[in-house]
């Protein structure tokens, strides 16, 4: 029987500790380089925990998403694909143009927006809600971060987001699914072993968005509250589908 404090619980309570660092600060919304490091870092600690104790390919994913996050951020800034074209502005530190916690927040929420999909749907189908799940996250973020002035979007469509461009949110699912399948390739297969504290991981996506519209001004927080919205009909739609799933293999 899984003890209360299990080891395997220590990656989903550093996930919880470095939201609530998140909430706790309004220098996070003023991009203050220590809230960042510390969110990070322990969002880092909980994938390298995870990776040891129930989990290998952890890391593999964390590093495919920084890998295929900054690839992406480096030419989407220069040529406009796949999000459209934009540039950075009060975002620092940079490296070769990008925002440094760029790519680490790629690795560090396509970890959590794994985790939420597999505690809900296995396979092929939980690449693509994960990928579904990352476009949800960035619903909240992208507003926050324009509004913050981190980037200024030179794209404009007709069809938008409160400003952001619709290409931006394909360009999102498609560096997502790109990165989950480049994960399963350098992983061989998705080791990650079906453990009860799973099921904690779509509250803590829930919260991850909550806070962003609780950090939200006002201008922005319309567009949060949607994307928590929709976030808890994603959850719902993948809960329905493994469930059915789950149906379908006891027939």
């Amino acid at each position: 029987m899984e003890k209360l404090f299990s080891k395997e619980l220590i990656p989903i309570t550093l996930i919880l500790a470095a939201i609530l660092i998140k909430s706790l600060s309004r220098a996070y919304a003023r991009h203050e380089f220590g809230i960042l490091l510390i969110y990070f870092t322990l969002y880092i600690s909980a994938i390298v925990i995870a990776s040891l104790t129930f989990w290998r390919g952890a890391w593999i994913l964390f590093l495919s998403g920084i890998a295929m996050g900054f690839l992406f951020e480096f030419f989407g800034t220069r040529t406009g694909l796949p999000f459209g074209l934009y540039y950075y502005q009060e975002l620092r530190p940079q490296v070769l143009g990008v925002a440094l916690f760029v790519p680490i927040a790629w690795g560090t929420f396509l970890f959590l927006s794994y985790l939420t999909a597999r505690s809900l749907v296995s396979g092929f189908k939980a690449i693509v809600m994960a990928s579904t799940l990352m476009v949800v996250l960035d619903l909240a973020m992208d507003p926050i971060m324009t509004s913050w002035k981190a980037w200024v979007w030179v794209t404009k469509t007709k069809i938008n987001w409160y400003g952001i461009p619709w290409t931006n949110y394909l360009g999102w699912f498609t560096v997502s699914l790109l990165s989950l399948l480049l994960y399963r390739f350098l992983a061989g297969k998705d080791d990650l072993r079906e453990i009860k504290a799973l099921k904690f991981v779509p509250a803590l996506y829930l919260l991850e968005i909550f806070i962003f519209h609780a950090l939200a001004t006002p201008r922005v927080s319309e567009p949060t509250l949607y994307a928590l919205l929709i976030a808890f009909l994603a959850i719902a739609v993948g809960w329905m589908i493994g469930f059915l799933s789950d149906r379908m293999k006891t027939r």
